[in-house]
């Protein structure tokens, strides 16, 4: 009886240690997977956040750009009609000596 016990806690103990063993090995792909996970997040997080900021600068951009061309539009609308306005008079007064 005492050789079968201690057959049997050998086997046991030889269980733990393969128990322990795989144990071991499955914390280091856990660690290597999540190390591996926070480096693709860490990465995909810094590009993201570049690319946000690239295109809020070219959003500012094409909002200067619309404010610019618009200030010109009504610069050049302003310019024309007192150029056609100033016409308008002058052809006026000619057609008024005219008739006179």
């Amino acid at each position: 009886m005492c050789v079968c016990i201690h057959s049997h806690l050998r086997n046991m103990d030889t269980l733990l240690e393969l128990f322990d063993a795989k144990m071991a090995q499955l914390r280091d792909e856990f660690h290597a997977e999540q190390q591996q996970i926070i480096e693709d997040f860490t990465l995909e997080r810094t590009t993201l956040l570049n690319r946000h900021q690239r295109l809020t600068q070219e959003l500012r951009y094409v909002g200067l750009f619309y404010l610019y061309i618009r200030s010109l539009f009504l610069y050049i609308s302003s310019l024309l009609r007192t150029t056609l306005l100033n016409r308008h008079q002058r052809l006026r007064r000619a057609g008024a000596q005219i008739c006179q």
